[in-house]
Protein backbone atom coordinates (compact mmCIF):
# COMPACT_ATOMS: atom_id res chain seq x y z
CA UNK A 1 0.00 0.00 0.00
CA UNK A 2 2.83 1.98 0.05
CA UNK A 3 4.24 4.37 -3.12
CA UNK A 4 7.95 5.03 -3.80
CA UNK A 5 8.92 8.19 -3.71
CA UNK A 6 10.19 10.00 -6.70
CA UNK A 7 12.79 11.97 -6.22
CA UNK A 8 14.35 10.50 -2.62
CA UNK A 9 15.30 13.45 -0.46
CA UNK A 10 19.59 13.30 0.18
CA UNK A 11 20.72 11.83 2.97
CA UNK A 12 21.96 14.23 4.73
CA UNK A 13 18.05 15.80 5.25
CA UNK A 14 16.46 15.24 8.50
CA UNK A 15 13.86 12.53 9.32
CA UNK A 16 10.33 14.24 8.23
CA UNK A 17 7.23 13.84 10.88
CA UNK A 18 6.05 10.86 8.26
CA UNK A 19 9.18 8.89 7.97
CA UNK A 20 9.63 9.39 11.97
CA UNK A 21 6.10 8.22 12.82
CA UNK A 22 6.31 5.13 10.31
CA UNK A 23 9.78 4.18 11.31
CA UNK A 24 11.11 4.62 7.85
CA UNK A 25 15.07 5.29 7.78
CA UNK A 26 15.89 8.68 6.38
CA UNK A 27 16.27 9.16 2.85
CA UNK A 28 14.81 5.49 1.85
CA UNK A 29 11.59 4.74 0.50
CA UNK A 30 9.12 2.35 2.55
CA UNK A 31 9.27 -0.37 0.07
CA UNK A 32 12.86 -0.18 0.41
CA UNK A 33 13.06 -0.59 4.58
CA UNK A 34 9.98 -2.92 4.79
CA UNK A 35 12.11 -5.78 4.58
CA UNK A 36 14.47 -5.07 7.27
CA UNK A 37 12.07 -3.22 9.37
CA UNK A 38 11.99 -5.33 12.84
CA UNK A 39 8.94 -5.20 15.52
CA UNK A 40 9.01 -2.21 18.04
CA UNK A 41 10.37 -3.07 20.75
CA UNK A 42 8.38 -3.15 24.20
CA UNK A 43 9.00 -1.64 26.97
CA UNK A 44 7.68 -0.54 30.60
CA UNK A 45 5.18 -4.11 30.57
CA UNK A 46 4.60 -4.25 26.58
CA UNK A 47 3.80 -0.89 25.70
CA UNK A 48 5.64 -0.38 22.12
CA UNK A 49 7.71 2.19 22.11
CA UNK A 50 6.97 5.71 20.22
CA UNK A 51 7.91 5.66 17.03
CA UNK A 52 9.53 2.05 16.67
CA UNK A 53 12.77 3.11 17.85
CA UNK A 54 12.81 1.16 20.86
CA UNK A 55 13.35 4.07 23.02
CA UNK A 56 11.60 4.46 26.95
CA UNK A 57 9.40 7.17 26.77
CA UNK A 58 10.61 9.33 29.69
CA UNK A 59 8.34 8.94 33.07
CA UNK A 60 6.21 11.00 34.28
CA UNK A 61 7.90 12.96 36.97
CA UNK A 62 6.41 13.11 40.53
CA UNK A 63 4.57 16.26 42.16
CA UNK A 64 7.04 17.20 44.24
CA UNK A 65 9.49 17.27 40.98
CA UNK A 66 7.39 19.24 39.36
CA UNK A 67 6.71 21.49 42.20
CA UNK A 68 10.53 22.28 42.56
CA UNK A 69 11.05 22.70 38.81
CA UNK A 70 8.31 25.66 39.28
CA UNK A 71 10.13 26.85 42.28
CA UNK A 72 13.49 26.76 40.72
CA UNK A 73 12.12 28.55 37.55
CA UNK A 74 10.74 31.04 38.90
CA UNK A 75 13.09 31.53 42.38
CA UNK A 76 13.91 35.46 41.38
CA UNK A 77 10.45 36.40 41.33
CA UNK A 78 9.59 34.75 44.52
CA UNK A 79 12.82 35.57 46.11
CA UNK A 80 12.43 39.23 45.65
CA UNK A 81 8.63 39.34 46.98
CA UNK A 82 9.92 37.01 50.16
CA UNK A 83 12.39 39.46 51.00
CA UNK A 84 10.17 42.55 50.41
CA UNK A 85 7.61 41.00 52.89
CA UNK A 86 10.90 40.14 55.35
CA UNK A 87 12.13 43.85 54.83
CA UNK A 88 8.67 45.07 55.50
CA UNK A 89 8.05 43.31 59.11
CA UNK A 90 11.60 43.59 60.10
CA UNK A 91 13.77 45.95 58.16
CA UNK A 92 16.79 45.47 60.61
CA UNK A 93 17.63 42.29 59.41
CA UNK A 94 19.48 43.72 56.05
CA UNK A 95 20.74 46.87 57.99
CA UNK A 96 22.79 44.55 60.58
CA UNK A 97 24.83 43.00 57.39
CA UNK A 98 26.16 46.50 56.76
CA UNK A 99 24.46 46.77 53.44
CA UNK A 100 26.07 49.79 52.39
CA UNK A 101 29.09 47.84 51.54
CA UNK A 102 27.77 44.25 51.30
CA UNK A 103 25.16 45.30 48.82
CA UNK A 104 26.05 49.14 47.37
CA UNK A 105 30.22 47.73 46.79
CA UNK A 106 30.41 43.90 46.86
CA UNK A 107 27.92 42.52 45.33
CA UNK A 108 26.89 45.40 42.56
CA UNK A 109 30.74 44.38 41.83
CA UNK A 110 30.37 40.85 41.76
CA UNK A 111 27.23 40.76 39.42
CA UNK A 112 29.27 43.23 37.04
CA UNK A 113 32.34 41.06 36.77
CA UNK A 114 30.17 37.90 36.11
CA UNK A 115 28.48 39.75 33.54
CA UNK A 116 31.88 41.10 31.98
CA UNK A 117 32.68 37.09 31.71
CA UNK A 118 28.68 36.46 30.22
CA UNK A 119 28.85 39.15 27.85
CA UNK A 120 29.90 37.84 24.34
CA UNK A 121 32.09 41.00 22.88
CA UNK A 122 32.48 38.48 19.73
CA UNK A 123 29.02 38.34 18.55
CA UNK A 124 28.53 41.86 18.17
CA UNK A 125 30.69 41.48 14.94
CA UNK A 126 28.69 38.89 13.76
CA UNK A 127 25.30 40.77 13.74
CA UNK A 128 26.65 44.25 13.28
CA UNK A 129 26.59 44.44 9.41
CA UNK A 130 22.39 45.32 9.52
CA UNK A 131 22.82 48.50 11.91
CA UNK A 132 19.84 50.64 10.49
CA UNK A 133 18.01 47.45 11.91
CA UNK A 134 20.04 47.73 15.20
CA UNK A 135 20.26 51.93 15.29
CA UNK A 136 16.44 51.50 15.01
CA UNK A 137 15.52 49.14 17.92
CA UNK A 138 18.22 51.06 20.17
CA UNK A 139 16.62 53.97 19.37
CA UNK A 140 13.01 52.67 20.03
CA UNK A 141 14.52 51.09 23.80
CA UNK A 142 16.42 53.96 24.97
CA UNK A 143 14.85 57.03 23.08
CA UNK A 144 11.34 57.05 22.28
CA UNK A 145 10.24 54.93 25.16
CA UNK A 146 11.86 56.66 27.44
CA UNK A 147 10.65 60.21 26.56
CA UNK A 148 7.25 58.48 26.13
CA UNK A 149 7.03 57.50 29.20
CA UNK A 150 8.47 60.00 30.78
CA UNK A 151 5.57 62.20 29.23
CA UNK A 152 2.84 59.38 30.71
CA UNK A 153 4.99 60.68 34.28
CA UNK A 154 4.52 64.04 34.04
CA UNK A 155 0.81 64.00 33.22
CA UNK A 156 0.31 61.91 36.63
CA UNK A 157 2.61 64.03 38.33
CA UNK A 158 0.46 67.47 37.37
CA UNK A 159 -2.30 65.73 38.34
CA UNK A 160 -0.89 64.45 41.36
CA UNK A 161 -2.45 61.75 41.38
CA UNK A 162 0.10 59.59 41.61
CA UNK A 163 3.21 59.05 44.54
CA UNK A 164 5.89 61.27 43.19
CA UNK A 165 8.72 58.27 43.32
CA UNK A 166 6.87 56.16 41.80
CA UNK A 167 6.39 58.39 38.85
CA UNK A 168 10.29 58.92 38.70
CA UNK A 169 10.53 54.98 38.95
CA UNK A 170 8.63 54.67 35.26
CA UNK A 171 10.56 57.10 34.21
CA UNK A 172 13.80 55.61 35.21
CA UNK A 173 12.70 51.92 34.36
CA UNK A 174 12.08 53.40 30.80
CA UNK A 175 15.29 54.63 30.53
CA UNK A 176 17.15 51.10 31.41
CA UNK A 177 18.15 49.01 28.48
CA UNK A 178 17.22 45.59 27.59
CA UNK A 179 17.12 42.52 28.98
CA UNK A 180 19.69 39.62 27.38
CA UNK A 181 18.98 36.44 28.46
CA UNK A 182 14.96 37.45 28.05
CA UNK A 183 15.13 38.76 24.92
CA UNK A 184 17.31 36.04 23.05
CA UNK A 185 15.20 33.17 24.07
CA UNK A 186 11.84 34.87 23.44
CA UNK A 187 12.99 35.74 19.85
CA UNK A 188 14.64 32.19 19.15
CA UNK A 189 11.36 30.59 20.60
CA UNK A 190 9.30 32.78 18.73
CA UNK A 191 11.22 31.94 15.65
CA UNK A 192 12.70 35.43 15.58
CA UNK A 193 16.24 36.21 14.49
CA UNK A 194 18.48 35.19 17.02
CA UNK A 195 21.82 36.62 16.16
CA UNK A 196 20.03 40.20 16.08
CA UNK A 197 18.91 39.40 20.10
CA UNK A 198 22.32 38.64 20.88
CA UNK A 199 23.78 41.81 19.12
CA UNK A 200 21.38 44.09 21.00
CA UNK A 201 20.95 43.09 23.81
CA UNK A 202 24.86 43.03 24.27
CA UNK A 203 24.93 46.70 22.65
CA UNK A 204 21.59 48.13 24.32
CA UNK A 205 23.75 46.89 28.00
CA UNK A 206 26.89 48.83 27.07
CA UNK A 207 25.36 51.76 26.30
CA UNK A 208 22.72 51.48 29.00
CA UNK A 209 25.91 52.34 31.45
CA UNK A 210 26.18 55.42 29.72
CA UNK A 211 22.22 56.82 28.84
CA UNK A 212 21.01 55.39 31.56
CA UNK A 213 22.56 57.84 33.65
CA UNK A 214 22.02 60.24 31.24
CA UNK A 215 18.56 60.20 31.63
CA UNK A 216 17.95 60.43 34.89
CA UNK A 217 19.84 63.22 35.19
CA UNK A 218 18.04 64.77 32.18
CA UNK A 219 14.81 64.07 33.39
CA UNK A 220 15.00 63.87 36.66
CA UNK A 221 17.82 65.49 38.26
CA UNK A 222 16.25 67.68 40.65
CA UNK A 223 13.86 65.89 41.62
CA UNK A 224 15.79 63.16 42.42
CA UNK A 225 18.58 64.98 43.54
CA UNK A 226 21.43 63.31 42.05
CA UNK A 227 24.71 64.81 42.10
CA UNK A 228 26.43 64.56 38.24
CA UNK A 229 30.32 63.98 39.03
CA UNK A 230 29.71 61.60 42.62
CA UNK A 231 27.23 59.85 40.00
CA UNK A 232 29.89 59.26 37.23
CA UNK A 233 32.62 58.27 39.43
CA UNK A 234 30.46 55.33 41.38
CA UNK A 235 29.57 54.06 37.74
CA UNK A 236 33.38 54.44 36.87
CA UNK A 237 34.53 52.25 40.20
CA UNK A 238 31.24 49.92 40.52
CA UNK A 239 30.32 49.30 36.56
CA UNK A 240 32.94 50.88 34.51
CA UNK A 241 35.72 49.02 35.98
CA UNK A 242 34.37 45.45 36.78
CA UNK A 243 32.76 45.06 33.47
CA UNK A 244 36.62 45.22 31.83
CA UNK A 245 37.53 43.36 34.09
CA UNK A 246 35.15 40.31 33.11
CA UNK A 247 35.54 41.12 29.65
CA UNK A 248 39.66 40.96 30.34
CA UNK A 249 39.08 37.47 32.25
CA UNK A 250 37.02 36.03 28.88
CA UNK A 251 39.10 37.77 26.10
CA UNK A 252 42.99 36.64 28.51
CA UNK A 253 42.01 33.69 30.71
CA UNK A 254 40.60 30.53 28.82
CA UNK A 255 41.30 28.38 31.76
CA UNK A 256 38.85 31.05 34.17
CA UNK A 257 36.61 31.14 31.24
CA UNK A 258 36.56 27.52 30.63
CA UNK A 259 35.75 27.14 34.17
CA UNK A 260 32.96 29.61 34.06
CA UNK A 261 31.32 28.14 31.40
CA UNK A 262 31.31 24.52 33.07
CA UNK A 263 29.61 26.18 35.91
CA UNK A 264 27.66 28.91 33.89
CA UNK A 265 24.46 27.59 35.96
CA UNK A 266 25.51 28.01 39.38
CA UNK A 267 27.15 31.49 38.61
CA UNK A 268 23.98 32.63 37.58
CA UNK A 269 21.88 31.41 40.42
CA UNK A 270 24.53 33.36 42.36
CA UNK A 271 23.97 36.61 40.41
CA UNK A 272 20.30 35.83 40.55
CA UNK A 273 20.92 35.60 44.84
CA UNK A 274 22.52 38.79 44.97
CA UNK A 275 20.35 40.93 42.98
CA UNK A 276 17.90 39.32 45.78
CA UNK A 277 20.14 40.57 48.51
CA UNK A 278 20.36 43.99 46.64
CA UNK A 279 16.46 44.26 46.54
CA UNK A 280 16.19 43.25 50.52
CA UNK A 281 18.82 46.25 51.25
CA UNK A 282 17.01 48.70 49.09
CA UNK A 283 13.69 47.95 50.38
CA UNK A 284 14.79 47.25 54.35
CA UNK A 285 16.63 51.02 54.07
CA UNK A 286 12.80 52.11 52.52
CA UNK A 287 10.70 50.88 55.07
CA UNK A 288 13.19 51.77 58.06
CA UNK A 289 13.16 55.25 56.79
CA UNK A 290 9.36 55.33 56.50
CA UNK A 291 7.36 54.95 53.22
CA UNK A 292 4.88 57.76 52.30
CA UNK A 293 2.83 55.28 49.88
CA UNK A 294 -1.00 53.70 49.90
CA UNK A 295 -1.58 50.60 48.33
CA UNK A 296 -3.87 52.45 46.13
CA UNK A 297 -0.50 54.22 44.78
CA UNK A 298 1.10 50.91 44.00
CA UNK A 299 -2.48 48.93 42.47
CA UNK A 300 -2.50 52.04 39.95
CA UNK A 301 1.06 52.07 39.18
CA UNK A 302 0.81 48.04 38.14
CA UNK A 303 -2.25 49.09 36.36
CA UNK A 304 -0.07 51.94 34.31
CA UNK A 305 2.88 49.75 33.59
CA UNK A 306 0.51 46.96 32.23
CA UNK A 307 -1.49 49.84 29.44
CA UNK A 308 2.21 51.70 28.63
CA UNK A 309 4.01 47.50 28.34
CA UNK A 310 1.00 46.76 25.51
CA UNK A 311 0.70 50.04 24.08
CA UNK A 312 4.48 50.18 24.05
CA UNK A 313 4.49 46.61 22.20
CA UNK A 314 1.71 47.34 19.61
CA UNK A 315 3.63 50.59 18.82
CA UNK A 316 7.04 48.74 18.09
CA UNK A 317 5.12 46.05 16.08
CA UNK A 318 3.85 48.49 14.04
CA UNK A 319 7.70 50.70 13.81
CA UNK A 320 9.07 47.70 13.17
CA UNK A 321 7.08 46.32 10.42
CA UNK A 322 6.79 49.78 8.81
CA UNK A 323 10.64 50.16 8.33
CA UNK A 324 11.69 46.80 7.73
CA UNK A 325 8.98 45.37 5.61
CA UNK A 326 8.91 41.85 4.11
CA UNK A 327 10.84 40.35 7.25
CA UNK A 328 9.32 38.36 9.99
CA UNK A 329 11.77 37.43 11.79
CA UNK A 330 14.09 40.91 12.31
CA UNK A 331 10.35 42.02 12.96
CA UNK A 332 9.47 39.42 16.25
CA UNK A 333 13.26 40.70 17.46
CA UNK A 334 12.10 44.14 17.14
CA UNK A 335 8.82 43.61 19.14
CA UNK A 336 10.77 42.20 22.17
CA UNK A 337 13.51 44.52 21.91
CA UNK A 338 12.61 47.49 21.38
CA UNK A 339 9.88 47.38 25.14
CA UNK A 340 12.11 44.57 27.45
CA UNK A 341 14.16 46.28 30.23
CA UNK A 342 16.66 44.93 32.14
CA UNK A 343 16.25 44.03 36.03
CA UNK A 344 19.29 42.12 35.99
CA UNK A 345 21.01 45.30 35.07
CA UNK A 346 19.09 47.73 36.33
CA UNK A 347 18.89 46.78 40.38
CA UNK A 348 22.46 47.05 40.44
CA UNK A 349 22.84 50.23 38.37
CA UNK A 350 20.45 51.83 40.05
CA UNK A 351 21.87 50.95 43.54
CA UNK A 352 25.09 52.64 42.35
CA UNK A 353 23.41 55.75 40.91
CA UNK A 354 21.15 55.83 44.60
CA UNK A 355 23.03 54.37 47.13
CA UNK A 356 21.85 55.01 50.48
CA UNK A 357 18.53 57.34 49.25
CA UNK A 358 15.78 55.90 51.23
CA UNK A 359 13.89 56.69 47.80
CA UNK A 360 15.31 53.81 46.01
CA UNK A 361 13.07 50.94 46.98
CA UNK A 362 10.36 53.37 45.45
CA UNK A 363 12.38 54.15 42.54
CA UNK A 364 13.11 50.10 41.96
CA UNK A 365 9.18 48.79 42.75
CA UNK A 366 7.98 49.87 38.84
CA UNK A 367 11.01 48.25 37.43
CA UNK A 368 10.08 44.76 39.71
CA UNK A 369 6.44 45.30 38.12
CA UNK A 370 7.73 45.48 34.78
CA UNK A 371 10.13 42.71 34.65
CA UNK A 372 7.43 39.77 35.28
CA UNK A 373 4.65 41.68 32.97
CA UNK A 374 6.68 41.43 29.47
CA UNK A 375 7.94 37.47 30.13
CA UNK A 376 4.23 36.47 31.05
CA UNK A 377 2.93 39.26 27.68
CA UNK A 378 5.94 37.26 26.23
CA UNK A 379 5.62 33.54 27.00
CA UNK A 380 1.90 34.31 26.24
CA UNK A 381 2.53 35.35 22.57
CA UNK A 382 5.67 33.72 21.72
CA UNK A 383 3.86 30.73 20.09
CA UNK A 384 1.56 32.45 18.17
CA UNK A 385 4.38 34.79 16.22
CA UNK A 386 6.18 31.53 15.66
CA UNK A 387 3.35 30.49 13.51
CA UNK A 388 2.95 33.92 12.12
CA UNK A 389 7.13 33.81 10.80
CA UNK A 390 6.43 29.95 9.76
CA UNK A 391 3.96 31.22 7.95
CA UNK A 392 5.51 34.30 6.07
CA UNK A 393 8.68 32.66 5.22
CA UNK A 394 6.58 29.74 3.60
CA UNK A 395 4.88 32.08 1.79
CA UNK A 396 8.17 34.33 0.54
CA UNK A 397 9.59 30.66 -0.52
CA UNK A 398 6.85 30.07 -2.49
CA UNK A 399 6.53 33.22 -4.17
CA UNK A 400 10.10 32.85 -4.91
CA UNK A 401 10.26 29.40 -6.03
CA UNK A 402 7.11 30.59 -8.48
CA UNK A 403 9.12 33.15 -10.21
CA UNK A 404 11.50 30.06 -12.01
CA UNK A 405 7.97 28.88 -13.46
CA UNK A 406 7.64 24.89 -13.08
CA UNK A 407 11.02 23.75 -13.23
CA UNK A 408 13.46 23.58 -10.51
CA UNK A 409 17.14 22.94 -9.73
CA UNK A 410 17.51 23.96 -13.66
CA UNK A 411 16.33 21.44 -15.83
CA UNK A 412 14.72 18.84 -13.48
CA UNK A 413 10.98 18.99 -13.30
CA UNK A 414 9.32 19.43 -10.14
CA UNK A 415 6.96 16.59 -10.41
CA UNK A 416 7.05 15.14 -6.15
CA UNK A 417 3.95 15.61 -4.19
CA UNK A 418 4.31 17.93 -1.62
CA UNK A 419 6.22 16.90 1.20
CA UNK A 420 5.88 17.72 4.86
CA UNK A 421 9.02 20.02 4.31
CA UNK A 422 6.74 21.79 1.52
CA UNK A 423 3.85 22.44 4.11
CA UNK A 424 3.59 24.86 7.00
CA UNK A 425 3.37 21.66 9.46
CA UNK A 426 6.96 21.00 7.80
CA UNK A 427 8.27 24.37 8.47
CA UNK A 428 7.65 24.80 11.33
CA UNK A 429 8.77 21.30 12.27
CA UNK A 430 12.06 22.06 10.65
CA UNK A 431 12.08 25.40 12.09
CA UNK A 432 11.82 23.71 15.70
CA UNK A 433 14.08 20.99 15.21
CA UNK A 434 16.76 24.14 14.94
CA UNK A 435 15.58 26.01 17.66
CA UNK A 436 13.25 24.36 19.85
CA UNK A 437 9.40 24.39 20.00
CA UNK A 438 7.68 27.60 21.33
CA UNK A 439 6.81 26.25 24.71
CA UNK A 440 5.44 28.79 27.26
CA UNK A 441 6.70 26.45 30.22
CA UNK A 442 10.37 26.16 28.97
CA UNK A 443 10.27 29.97 27.53
CA UNK A 444 9.14 30.46 31.51
CA UNK A 445 12.05 28.28 32.52
CA UNK A 446 14.56 30.01 30.74
CA UNK A 447 14.02 34.05 31.22
CA UNK A 448 12.73 34.10 34.94
CA UNK A 449 16.09 34.53 36.21
CA UNK A 450 16.86 36.80 33.62
CA UNK A 451 20.53 37.82 34.07
CA UNK A 452 23.04 40.14 31.78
Amino acid sequence: GCHALVSPPPLAEPMSGIELRQGFAPGVAPSQGAEDRKEPERVDGGKEASGGSGQEEPATPSLAERLWDKFYANSFLIGVVAVILIAFAEPSIALALAPEITASWIAVIVIFILSGISLRSEDLAKAAGNMPFNLAVQLFNLGFLTIGVYGVAEFFRYTTALNTELLDGLVICAALPMTVNMVIVLTKSAHGDEAAAVFNSALGNILGVFLTPAWILALLGESSSVDFVDVILKLVYRVVIPLAMGQCIRNCSPTILAFYKDHKPRFKKLQEMLLVFIVFATFSRTFKSGVDVSGLDILATVAIQFVLLVIAKVLAWGYVGALFRDQPALRVMGFFGCVHKTVAMGIPLLDAIYSGDSRLGLYSLPLLVWHPLQLVIGSFLSPKLAAWVDEQELEADDASGGEGGDMLDGDVERSTPPTPQHTKEGAREKKEAATGPGDVHAIVVSSSSELV
